[in-house]
């Protein structure tokens, strides 16, 4: 049975435009020295979708918790990635003689698929399947503007139907390298179906780019696989 593992990562990155201030961007938020993380949101657990929240955080002279903590943006809105980021950060501890207004990045995966090393050696490629589901890209990574190419691992049945399936590269950025993208390849090549007698273990990798998903090559929500 596919075991799903919820991964809420708190990621510092470099901060896009206040839309409050819409001026200077902001500065990273200096690393706290006390921090937990967020709650994965439970509509967006049972819905599957994964998430992102920029926050803007002030910190006091004193260091402690932010003084303020305030949504910038979120996607997808309305199933609680906004909520749950400001009660993870709000309690977050930063050093004295920090003060500041700062961004924070909070991105919210699931890794339904499980994550596995890369192999050694490189597995094949997998051969061209006869059908094939588009893979969904994420509403957090449309509206973040980020790219990426995840790559799964399969194992092909003798009747041509995938029976496992697990990420093994999973990052789009060396800064940022929670999985927005692994899961939605996973979900989707594991309805991919290939020549019967290809059987194998092979490796999948699907670039996830907005110049796809205008050309039609990647699904926009499930209505469009």
């Amino acid at each position: 049975m596919i075991r799903a593992l919820l991964l809420a990562l708190a990621l510092v990155t470099a901060a896009a435009p206040s839309i409050a201030a819409a001026a200077e961007p902001l500065p990273d938020a200096p690393k706290p020295i006390k921090r937990s993380g967020p709650k994965y949101p439970r509509e967006a657990e049972g819905r599957e979708l994964v998430g992102r929240v920029r926050l803007v955080v002030t910190v006091g002279p004193q260091g402690g918790r932010p003084t303020t903590v305030q949504i910038d943006r979120e996607a997808p809105e309305g199933v609680g990635f906004g909520e749950a980021a400001v009660d993870a950060v709000g309690t977050w501890e930063y050093a004295a003689g920090t003060p500041g207004t700062y961004g924070v990045t909070v991105t919210f995966a699931l890794e339904t698929y499980g994550v596995a090393p890369p192999p050694n050696p490189p597995l094949p490629s997998a051969p061209t399947p006869v059908s094939m589901a588009l893979p969904v890209y994420p509403a957090a990574a449309r509206a973040f503007g980020i790219e990426g190419t995840p790559e799964v691992a399969i194992r092909i049945a003798d009747d041509g139907s995938v029976d496992s399936i697990s990420v093994i590269r999973r990052s789009y950025a060396a800064s940022d390298p929670a999985s927005l993208f692994g899961d939605a390849a996973a979900r989707a090549v594991m309805r991919w179906r290939f020549a019967e007698g290809s059987e194998g273990t092979y490796s999948v990798s699907i670039a996830f780019t907005l110049a796809r998903l205008a050309n039609g090559e990647l699904a926009r929500d499930e209505l469009d696989r």
